[in-house]
């Protein structure tokens, strides 16, 4: 477990248990010294943290006196390290070369539990959206929806309500805890399923958030398109405030506001545009792979159809498995590629604060 420490009104770390016992040996943390982990509401002695305060207890107590029989040696106990995040460039602006250099070593470190997170993501939300539109309108009423000759299904507005509420607090939740993940990967810490559903316990500045960035960013777009498109960007890294920070919505909004100005608004710009280039390159080059993957599964259709033998469900299923397993990857790639971009900048932004 890893903890944040305040010393002389400094915030530092995080610092694993072993580094924590350290600094506790050498004097650095006493019981009073505020500490914060995840999972806590706010900062709190080290001496009410269990696992601390068995750390301060043991360095208070004296050892016993040498007798004539040598002392033990000492165990090593190994070192975990932690990436650091990339320090800005000169001037504390945004270094782009290193910004995609630590997003591809963040996917390097943990590239299956990445696909895998990212999979889980997009499939939780879709088994939400289905399973509590399909709870209350019924199978019927959703099944005549996807009927072309019955076309849309317009609901009452009581269970559209319903559905659009859940689906929102779910997309909100999901989104924090996908920010939790994005921040523990570029960090180059194990990120797990449990912190997809972190972003759950910050819903409500999370909420807030979203509105006062959309009304923001709305109102830049009505006044002029420029305001809008400066905005967009200057204020888009505060979900990471929110989750990572623990900051509120508003005070999270000035945060970004502030990170992004500081590291440079156009750097930000070109390196966000940069990576959409790159993703929409990557999307023409695997769109002309689905394709003919898509038309060898077609022909092989064809050829199971010219041949006499009945088609069925299954045969068209397991001829078109490549084609959906590549189409479900580029979107996970593209979307971790994107994520990890933003987290990266959102991590040089705050060890310039350092």
């Amino acid at each position: 477990m890893a903890y944040h420490v305040l010393i002389e009104g400094e915030q530092k770390g995080p610092y694993e248990a072993s580094s924590v016992a350290r600094m506790i040996e050498h004097g650095e943390i006493d019981q009073a010294t505020l500490v914060w982990t995840a999972g806590m509401d706010d900062w709190q002695p080290a001496e009410t943290v269990p696992e601390l305060a068995a750390l301060i207890g043991a360095a208070a107590t004296p050892p016993p006196p040498l007798t004539a029989r040598r002392p033990p040696e000492p165990t090593v106990e190994p070192t975990v390290t932690v990436a650091e995040p990339i320090v800005a460039a000169a001037g504390g602006r945004l270094a782009i070369g290193g910004t995609f250099g630590q997003a591809v070593a963040a996917f390097s470190y943990q590239p299956i539990r990445a696909l895998i997170l990212a999979f889980l993501y997009l499939a939780i939300l879709g088994a939400i959206n289905f399973g509590v539109t399909y709870a209350i309108v019924g199978p019927e009423v959703l099944l005549a929806g996807t009927d072309p000759q019955v076309g849309p299904v317009e609901l009452p507005p009581d269970q559209a309500l319903i559905i659009f509420g859940v689906i929102m607090i779910a997309s909100i939740g999901l989104l924090g805890g996908m920010v939790r993940v994005l921040t523990e990967m570029v960090h180059q810490r194990p990120a797990n399923v449990g912190h997809l559903f972190s972003g759950f316990a910050r819903i409500i500045p999370l909420f807030f958030g979203i509105i006062f960035y959309a009304v923001m960013v709305s109102a830049g777009y009505v006044l002029l398109i420029l305001p809008g498109i400066f905005l967009m960007f200057a204020m888009m890294l505060w979900p990471f405030f929110v989750v990572d920070s623990r900051l509120g919505p508003a005070a999270s909004l000035g945060a970004s506001y502030r990170a992004v100005m500081r590291l440079g608004w156009w750097r930000v710009f070109v390196t966000l545009l940069l990576t959409w280039a790159m993703m929409i390159g990557l999307l023409f080059i695997l769109g002309f792979v689905v394709s003919l993957i898509g038309a060898r599964a077609a022909a092989t259709l064809s050829q199971v159809m010219g041949s006499g033998e009945p088609l069925t469900d299954f045969t068209a299923l397991w001829a078109m498995i490549p084609m959906m397993v590549l189409m479900m990857l580029i979107v996970l790639v593209m979307n971790l590629a994107f994520g990890l971009v933003m987290a990266s900048i959102y991590a040089q932004a705050k060890a310039g604060e350092e």
